[in-house]
């Protein structure tokens, strides 16, 4: 199940950054068009773009779901693995010890991405400033 899960999340991750790039040619498209129709007949239409917000946000809802059930499917397995690898007098420690580890490299990740996106701000505060 791990290896299903693992091989099928990858995939539907790599899909958002085409979404988006997908999602960004409709709305210059979109607008293009917009600013056609507004030259020969001056009046605005706003319901394409809101019916596109509203599409792509349901298709973003969906794919996330889909990859966090995926996630969720190899989180148990990777758990029945190291219950089924463990003696049976270990597997509390062995439980102890992968959630700790786990814990830890979530934390260490926010606190990463935390210190990548403090350096981002000095840098964009920098050049803004001068």
């Amino acid at each position: 199940m791990m290896n299903i899960s693992t091989i099928c999340s990858i995939p539907i991750t790599l899909t958002l950054p085409f979404i988006a790039l997908f999602y960004k040619t409709i709305s210059q498209q979109q607008q293009q068009q917009q600013q056609q129709q507004q030259q020969h007949y001056h009046h605005h239409h706003h319901f394409s773009i809101q019916f596109n917000n509203i599409s792509l946000w349901l298709l973003l809802i969906i794919i996330n779901t889909i990859k966090i059930f995926l996630s969720f499917l190899s989180f148990t397995a990777i758990n029945m693995q190291v219950n089924n690898s463990a003696p049976i007098q270990f597997i509390g420690t062995v439980n102890g010890l992968s959630q700790s580890f786990g814990s830890m490299a979530r934390g260490l990740g926010i606190i990463t991405l935390l210190f990548y996106y403090i350096e981002y701000l000095i840098i964009l505060f920098i050049f803004v400033t001068v």
